[in-house]
């Protein structure tokens, strides 16, 4: 019989050239699954529901390809709620949001319908939705510019919640926090 010893190492503890490729390696750890874009398509679901939408089906594509982008579709009716200028239910929004809703309140007229699909299997990005108005009128253009501006700062939120978890600093976190052990070449033990 014979007895074999390693020595084995924390991540902080290997050379900052083994750390390196073990981040790069693992650059995706936290991406692996959907968990992280959870929050910031909730909230612009939520927010969009306050703002009359209802059927939203959110989706992107990123984040560093042509057609890359992020849109919504669903359906929007004028909520009661708007009728009362006093009501503000996404103060503490961006500013792209808080715009759609200054323009959606023009529309005053309760037949005032907006439905938006998807006009690409490929792509994401706000030109793939395709806008019908029940009342095409002069707020249609802007109705659309705003909706696309919505769409540009989800994407401008999920790329940033990305850049974020595939950030060195961040995969370095999370590979101290599993508390793994390596050999000196950084091969796990």
């Amino acid at each position: 019989m014979r007895k074999v010893e390693f020595e084995v190492y924390k991540f902080e503890e290997l050379s900052e050239k083994v750390q390196k490729t073990l981040i790069d390696k693992n650059r995706y750890i936290e991406i692996e699954d959907t968990c992280w874009n959870e929050f910031i398509l909730d909230d612009a679901t939520e927010t969009l529901e306050l703002l009359g939408f209802s059927g939203i089906k959110i989706r992107f594509s990123g984040f560093s390809s042509q057609g890359d982008g992020a849109s919504f579709i669903g359906e929007w009716k004028f909520p009661v709620e708007f009728a009362d200028d006093s009501y503000s239910p996404i103060i503490d929004q961006p500013l792209e949001f808080q715009e759609l809703a200054k323009i959606l309140r023009q529309a005053k007229d309760d037949e005032f319908k907006i439905v938006l699909g998807h006009n690409s299997n490929l792509y994401c990005h706000e030109r793939t939705v395709e806008f019908q108005f029940e009342n095409d009128n002069d707020l249609a253009d802007k109705i659309r510019a705003a909706c696309r501006a919505v769409m540009q700062e989800i994407y401008r939120a999920l790329e940033k919640e990305y850049d974020c978890y595939t950030s060195d600093e961040f995969v370095k976190e999370s590979l101290i926090a599993l508390e793994d052990e390596y050999f000196i070449n950084g091969r796990r033990a």
